[in-house]
């Protein structure tokens, strides 16, 4: 048995990219606070997921 887990991650500030993510049947996972650096800030990136199953069932 095979089990891919495709993966999503997009910063927390970008709402369009988390749309996009829940409209393809991917769920958010967490927050990995501080994961990188844009414009010489830390900023936190928002990790969405999908599991074998779920997206077989969603197609």
């Amino acid at each position: 048995m095979t089990k891919s887990y495709p993966r999503g991650c997009g910063d927390d500030l970008n709402t369009a990219s988390a749309r996009t993510m829940e409209a393809a049947g991917m769920v958010k996972e967490g927050t990995i606070r501080e994961h990188v650096v844009k414009a010489g800030k830390w900023c936190d990136s928002v990790v969405h997921a999908i599991l074998d199953r779920e997206w077989n069932a969603a197609r």
